[in-house]
């Protein structure tokens, strides 16, 4: 895998997102499954930055830049989110633009479950991974808050079955 397929990853994870966002239902953004877990409002606060954040982590060899980008979406509106994951598609370009597949092959890092990796792996094992998992919680978070006409297609090709 080369630096843009794993770049192209990302973002097509990011504009899944934002398609999902829009299936959300309304008034539905404090659903949540449990008591302890995200609400649909703090997931996508959370959705609108990880994937970046795990890029600039293991790129810098330090977790600074999730606590930055974490404040950063604090006080963001769901309405907001589109924009928010535009911006973070911004920053993964820019993030990707300035590694080489020398440093995804060769670059190391610790994880924060314990062990190394290199760079590469480690942004396919935690950024993209984090990116797929999350964007699947929001697809369940808006089936499960009444939007029942929303399917497979939407979740994986981001877009709206076709009808018949």
């Amino acid at each position: 895998m080369t630096r843009d397929d794993l770049l192209t990853l990302m973002l097509r994870e990011c504009d899944l997102c934002i398609h999902l966002h829009g299936k959300v239902p309304a008034g539905s953004m404090g659903f949540r499954f449990s008591p302890p877990q995200r609400s649909t409002e703090e997931l996508l606060r959370y959705l609108s930055f990880i994937g970046l954040a795990a890029v600039r982590c293991f790129a810098a060899g330090s977790w600074d830049a999730y606590d930055a980008l974490s404040k950063e979406a604090e006080g963001m509106k769901a309405a907001d989110f589109p924009a928010a994951m535009e911006r973070q598609k911004a920053g993964l370009r820019a993030a990707f633009a300035e590694l080489t597949e020398e440093d995804l092959r060769t670059k190391r890092f610790e994880m924060p479950w314990g062990g190394e990796m290199a760079l590469g792996p480690a942004i396919l094992a935690l950024g993209y991974a984090s990116l797929v998992a999350y964007r699947m919680q929001l697809f369940l978070q808006a089936k499960a808050a009444g939007n029942a006409s929303i399917g497979t297609s939407n979740c994986w090709g981001g877009m709206d079955a076709p009808p018949g």
